[in-house]
């Protein structure tokens, strides 16, 4: 199965508040990457894709991060967000690389 790219996504607004959010976001995403609460490891994360998840990225990285944070001191919307995305990111170059399907 082929991912269509549609990103997945913990944060749902419209309009000018979505925007506001996504700002806010962006900032917390920015001091994660600089700062996360969560680890990933990336052999557990490839293991897991072979799997659970193959084919579908934007799928397993929204399933896989939910289910990383659910129960968590570190839980929040943004905290998954994060998550996700650089899981997806991660997942996607493997792809593009060949190493993954």
């Amino acid at each position: 199965m082929e991912s269509n790219s549609t990103r997945f996504g913990f944060l749902n607004a419209v309009g000018a508040k979505l925007k506001k959010m996504n700002d806010g976001v962006n900032l917390i995403i920015d001091n994660f990457n600089n700062e996360k609460l969560y680890m990933m490891d990336y052999v557990h994360i490839l293991e897991q894709y072979k799997e659970l998840g193959i084919g579908d990225i934007d799928e397993f990285c929204a399933s896989y991060a939910f289910s990383m944070h659910i129960g968590r001191p570190y839980d929040s919307p943004e905290s998954r967000e994060a998550m996700y995305l650089e899981l997806r990111d991660y997942l996607n170059s493997l792809k593009a690389k060949g190493e993954i399907k």
